[in-house]
């Protein structure tokens, strides 16, 4: 007989789940609809108050050898029907099945990529985020932007080139001149 919580560590890492302790301190892996977890007869389901299931899909689960028990179907505080359901005894086979019931996420798949190489892909996803909650603080957003003016003259040449401010109704924008026609009569055009 091998340990149970080593069998639910091999199949975790197996199906790519995550694995994190109930209340009681029992390893479990959650889903949103009910959890797995391992016991002397092998893999089992816990659905609690859950949307009610198939009783012929959760005997396929175990076929001949493993339990099937289920709860009363009673409504919710919204309306909906619940009922409550355990599985033991899990046909290897169907495991697949069962983390598909329970509704547990699989972990993405490392397709190849280095631990650190995906660090640092975390690290600057993080730091993305970080930047786009940061305020601008742009001429535009302080209100001192003035039609016909381009602010950052010299900036603006050294990293766009080919690009000119139009100031036209308090609006700003900053458009490719390489490729553009020249400027429709009315609006106010500055800049390289």
């Amino acid at each position: 007989m091998t340990d149970p919580e080593v069998e639910l560590e091999r199949f975790a890492q197996r199906y790519r789940l995550k694995i994190r302790r109930d209340e009681a301190g029992d390893p479990i892996i959650p889903g949103r609809r009910g959890h797995l977890w391992w016991d002397a007869e092998g893999l089992c389901l816990m659905i609690v108050d859950g949307r009610p299931v198939s009783t012929r899909r959760l005997k396929d689960l175990v076929g001949d050898t493993g339990k099937v028990w289920l709860g009363t179907i009673t409504l919710d505080d919204h309306g909906r029907r619940v009922q409550d359901v355990e599985v033991r005894g899990i046909r290897p086979e169907r495991y697949s099945h069962a983390i598909k019931i329970a509704g547990c996420r699989t972990r993405p798949r490392n397709r190849g990529a280095s631990p650190e190489v995906m660090a640092r892909v975390r690290a600057a996803k993080k730091l993305n985020r970080a930047l786009d909650k940061t305020p601008s603080f742009a001429p535009e957003s302080r209100g001192e932007a003035r039609e016909g003016v381009n602010h950052y003259p010299a900036q603006d040449e050294a990293i766009f080139p080919h690009s000119t401010t139009i100031l036209s109704k308090g609006e700003t924008r900053r458009i490719n001149t390489k490729f553009c026609p020249p400027a429709p009569a009315g609006i106010s055009v500055t800049g390289g």
